[in-house]
């Protein structure tokens, strides 16, 4: 959020929240955002909902984290059908 303050750009579109949901107010302050936004103290707050949990037999994207070494390792293995 610092970095997009710094560079004033809204990317998490929070000007267009203000237009959309108080447009009296964004009125206001249209013409002064960019100082406004960087300025602006942002609280986040989450909820989440487990759907599913377990084991994963092979993490997403774990090939990425691979040596090349291991990557051929894979390669064999999945051209011998092994596991």
């Amino acid at each position: 959020m610092k970095k997009s303050q710094k560079w004033e750009a809204d990317i998490f579109g929070i000007g267009a929240e203000f237009q959309r949901s108080m447009s009296s107010y964004w009125k206001d302050i249209k013409d002064n955002w960019d100082e406004i936004y960087r300025e602006l103290e942002v609280e986040v707050n989450v909820t989440s909902n487990i759907r599913q949990f377990g084991l994963l037999e092979k993490p997403p994207f774990s090939e990425y984290h691979l040596s090349e070494e291991e990557k051929q390792e894979q390669g064999e293995k999945g051209e011998k059908g092994e596991e």
